[in-house]
């Protein structure tokens, strides 16, 4: 932590898997993120961690930040409410499920001089990182982002309500943080009694090449598995689950979820900005889902 660093106190809400890495790496961290308690629908005991009704952590003058680990489809509530208080605020992607009310969020924050922070941790990892540095000195050829799952929460009603790429606007956000500015040229909806499965055909809005976003939901319980596979015109493929982690000497390096709490630490004392192009790339990779569901109409 930077020495000058304030301490800022903040407040998880939702205490399910997310919500629990959050509060376990907020005990840990030393970025100056302090954790003053919880809120969850249920009653719950989490050691040493106060729980709190919303309405507490809004009206607290000890809690400066907002951490949102709900389901999505309360993102917006959420947030809206936190930024009238004051609060600054991260939250798992997506911020809203719609690319107006995204765009009004962050106007709101920005109007208010308050942090949005957006969580995609999928952006740290090496392997995206080695993507980036490919797709810099090589031109695309095709690309496919392919992700098997169950039903769990908000995605339930999503695929059978036609609007299955909002589940899957981390892997929307990839391609455009890789490849640029993406058109949505095509989709389509299978579904069954066992789940659904579903393709989104994207093209670079500075080429013809082809990009896919492919994903099966199941309701009953299988393995998770999810790969990107891109293959460049020089003939050379690249597998994300082929990259492995390079062991470097010193230090061990921070895990994903406390890199992102870093970002937005240092962003609620003024050492980092939220750039332009970040909130660019979210609010537009919602545009480009909504644009591929239109397809499903």
């Amino acid at each position: 932590m930077a020495a000058t660093r304030s301490v800022v106190g903040v407040v998880v809400v939702g205490v399910g898997i997310a919500g629990r890495v959050r509060i376990r790496d907020l005990q840990e961290c030393t970025c100056g993120l302090e954790l003053k308690g919880f809120v969850s629908r249920r009653e719950l005991e989490v050691p040493g961690v106060q729980q709190l009704t919303f309405k507490d952590a809004l009206t607290s003058t000890d809690v400066k930040g907002i951490i949102v680990c709900t389901e999505p489809v309360w993102h917006e509530e959420f947030i809206r409410q936190a930024l009238e208080n004051g609060k600054h605020v991260l939250v798992e992607y997506p911020v809203a499920l719609t690319s107006s009310a995204t765009r009004d969020l962050y106007t709101q924050a920005a109007n208010k001089g308050l942090v949005l922070h957006e969580e995609n941790i999928g952006l740290l990892t090496e392997s995206h990182q080695k993507l980036k540095e490919l797709a810099a000195t090589k031109t695309l050829k095709t690309g496919t982002n392919s992700l098997v799952g169950n039903y769990n929460g908000w995605v339930e009603k999503l695929p059978l309500e036609g609007k299955p790429f909002l589940s899957n606007i981390a892997a929307i956000q990839s391609f455009y943080d890789v490849f640029g500015d993406l058109k949505a040229v095509g989709a389509t909806l299978d579904i069954h009694d066992t789940g659904v499965k579903f393709c989104g055909e994207f093209e670079p809005k500075t080429g013809n090449q082809k990009l896919f976003i492919k994903g099966e939901r199941y309701k009953e319980r299988v393995q998770r598995a999810g790969s990107t596979i891109v293959e460049f015109e020089d003939g050379e493929i690249f597998d994300s689950t082929t990259v492995k982690s390079a062991a470097l000497p010193g230090p061990k390096k921070p895990g994903l979820f406390m890199q992102d709490l870093e970002i937005f630490a240092a962003k609620v004392n003024g050492e980092r900005t939220t750039e332009a192009d970040e909130i660019t790339r979210c609010v537009r990779s919602i545009e480009i889902a909504e644009e591929a569901h239109k397809f499903l109409e």
